[in-house]
């Protein structure tokens, strides 16, 4: 498999906090990376460093051929890297459509000049971007929602949004963090089963953090877990299940819930 995505021993510090102590790991092609740990293990904070909203005091991520360390968030979305948030981040007052476009805006082709004037140019680019948003909306099944004021869908559906906002820039790897926070079971169900049905067709590769055991083990071919900023463990479902370590550190009863799982798929 090719390296996507590789953090060599990030290190991350607050002052005297250390947040994220030494970590290395490899997220691969077409690969969903799941990374788990107890709340202030350090998994946003990692989060963010791979995002470049933290720059971290050691270590190196790279994302094909860039150093991410040194590129702004801006240039990272360029190299085809996009997030969701735990907390929705969506414009309430906008329509569904109108927040999906809002992930094209680094894909346009004109300037404010152009906006201004409304150059052919600008009308140009701006027709190939709705034409992508609303191909985004069509694949995610939201056509009856296209209009609609955001702040007044189910929590659900914005979900679904955010991560149409996410994909329509055409990321290679799509960040999510928390992405089932807040959902029913059954909403969980949907939204997992969406995401596999993502990946494969648009060749996605993932990253995300969760703490819902069962997702992971639905989503992840491979589990990092963190333990006060440090990796302590990095393999599959069965075996971050199985890892005396892990379960020590943060699993308890949760370990159960993967073992049985491991038993009934």
């Amino acid at each position: 498999m090719t390296a996507l995505l590789e953090a060599k021993n990030v290190t991350l510090r607050f002052g005297g906090v250390t947040a994220v102590n030494d970590v290395s790991f490899v997220l691969n092609s077409n690969e969903t990376v799941a990374l788990i740990g107890p709340n202030g293990a350090g998994k946003s904070s990692l989060f963010n460093c791979i995002t470049a909203l933290y720059k971290p005091q050691v270590g190196s991520i790279r994302f094909e051929n860039s150093e991410l360390t040194t590129t702004s968030p801006n240039d990272i979305a360029k190299l085809g890297i996009s997030r969701t948030f735990q907390n929705i981040e969506l414009f309430g007052g906008l329509t569904v459509l109108e927040n999906i476009l809002l992930g094209r805006h680094l894909q346009m082709k004109a300037n404010l000049f152009h906006a201004m004037l409304g150059t052919p140019t600008w009308v140009k680019s701006e027709v190939a971007q709705i034409e992508r948003a609303e191909a985004m909306i069509d694949l995610l099944e939201l056509q009856s929602y296209r209009d609609r004021r955001v702040r007044g869908l189910p929590y659900g559906v914005q979900k679904i949004v955010e991560i149409g906002r996410a994909l329509v820039s055409q990321p290679k790897l799509l960040l999510m963090d928390e992405p089932v926070a807040g959902l029913t079971s059954d909403e969980k169900d949907e939204l997992v089963q969406r995401l596999q049905e993502l990946k494969a067709e648009l060749g996605l590769s993932i990253l995300l953090v969760e703490h819902d055991i069962r997702v992971v083990s639905s989503l992840a071919e491979r589990i990092v877990v963190l333990e006060y900023g440090r990796k302590i463990a990095d393999g599959s479902p069965e075996q971050i299940r199985n890892d005396p370590a892990v379960i020590a550190a943060y699993l308890g009863e949760e370990a159960e819930t993967l073992e049985q799982k491991g038993k009934n798929p």
